[in-house]
């Protein structure tokens, strides 16, 4: 619970929306476009899922240390400087790319996008105890839905923006100003972190956290959790680095990757307005599953799809789906565990980076051994239907509690 004055908490809230609404609009360059720059850039399918699940990898080792370093320090924000910083290297080093020999250049890539990765997987965990710091509880279902809401307006602006720049300028000048425009409009997103003001206290003592996280496990409810969360990214991920490979074998140029993340992007914005609704009519883990299932549907179409324009209604059916699965399984986490144990935040991050890994690196070595893109698609529809159904196998018939309240890590 935060003990600071009114003024000072209204201030942070607005900080931390201004944060990730500037954060969204340099996050287009590389969670919009990367993929495609690489393919450009002569990746191969798999160097191309690399840079989706490697990333991953690291969050999953780092995620360890997070409680390690944030005891290091008497204030939750000092304890987040350095390691955000590394994040936002994110957006300046594939800048870099075309200066190295073309053999080196997709390794470059995937280096440039994981190395910032040792400063997410600190700063993720310390940023979630961050905001419990600098707003009150109550509020933070409100701050979270704000965040949400400006981040998906300012990525739907951004990839707009960076679309009509790619389209125009040359290739490669065009995606390195994207990255160096980026970066600079991250260091934004820094500022308002800074002035963000939460009491110095000293950390508690605390047993080691494999102690915690193996006492989380010894929970059903957490098993679920696991259950839950794990089967949902596997089954969602596999196919993620396989579209952009699909789309560009269909003729889609920049321009229309803009128009496709816009599309998804409008459609998530739409789901959240309805996310609470949703949430109290099928409870939390009954609406991951029907939304699981419902982006095999989006993979059905976009392994059918022989026009890349029907993809725009894959788009549309992913960022509904995949926002309201994502907010719904924050929601079982919060309702079956305590979101205030560091051991249980662990477990949950851990599950989510363990998915990431595996997904991509499954769906990428099939196009690796010479698979189509459009039969991964269908088999990738095939493992989404049946995700959802293991995922609903054990749905409680009463639901406890409800909560749309979702903590995206950056």
């Amino acid at each position: 619970m935060t003990g600071l004055e009114p003024r000072v908490e209204q201030q942070n809230f607005s900080h931390l929306v201004a944060d990730i609404t500037w954060f969204g609009f340099a996050s287009v360059a590389t969670t919009r476009f990367l993929p495609y720059f690489a393919i450009r850039m002569g990746a191969t399918p798999l160097q191309v899922g690399l840079i989706t699940a490697l990333p991953a990898v690291v969050l999953f080792f780092v995620n360890w240390l997070s409680g390690w370093w944030h005891r290091r320090y008497n204030n939750s924000l000092r304890a987040m400087f350095w390691p955000t910083i590394l994040n936002r290297m994110v957006f300046l080093l594939p800048a870099f790319v075309p200066f190295f020999p073309v053999e080196w250049r997709p390794i470059w890539i995937i280096f440039a996008i994981t190395l910032p990765a040792l400063g997410q997987g600190v700063s993720s965990t310390v940023f979630i105890v961050m905001m419990r710091e600098a707003v009150k509880k109550e509020r933070l279902t409100a701050l979270m839905a704000q965040r949400k809401l400006w981040m998906s307006i300012a990525i739907g602006v951004g990839t707009l923006l960076a679309g009509l720049l790619l389209e125009t300028l040359p290739f490669p000048l065009n995606y390195q100003i994207l990255f160096f425009v980026a970066f600079g409009v991250s260091l934004v997103s820094l500022w308002h972190l800074i002035h963000i003001r939460v009491e110095s206290k000293e950390p508690p003592p605390s047993p080691p956290l494999v102690n915690l996280v193996v006492q989380q496990f010894s929970s059903p409810d957490t098993r679920s959790v696991v259950n839950v969360t794990l089967t949902a990214f596997i089954s969602f991920y596999f196919i993620v680095g396989v579209i952009p490979v699909h789309l560009k074998s269909l003729g889609a140029t920049e321009g229309f990757i803009a128009i496709f993340g816009v599309v998804e992007l409008l459609a998530a914005a739409f789901s959240t307005v309805m996310a609470m609704q949703l949430t109290k009519f099928f409870g939390n883990r009954a609406l991951v599953s029907v939304s699981v299932i419902t982006t095999a549907v989006a993979a059905v179409i976009l392994g059918l799809a022989a026009n890349m324009w029907v993809t725009l209604i894959a788009a549309a059916f992913t960022g509904a789906a995949w926002t309201l699965a994502d907010i719904a399984m924050f929601g079982y986490f919060a309702e079956r565990t305590n979101t205030e144990n560091m051991g249980a935040t662990i477990v949950y991050n851990e599950m989510m980076y363990l998915g990431i890994i595996i997904g991509p690196l499954l769906g990428n070595s099939l196009l690796q051994l010479g698979m189509n893109t459009a039969p991964v698609l269908l088999i990738g529809a095939g493992l989404r239907l049946v995700g959802g159904m293991i995922i609903y196998r054990r749905t409680p018939h009463k639901n406890v509690l409800q909560s749309a309240e979702y903590l995206p890590t950056k």
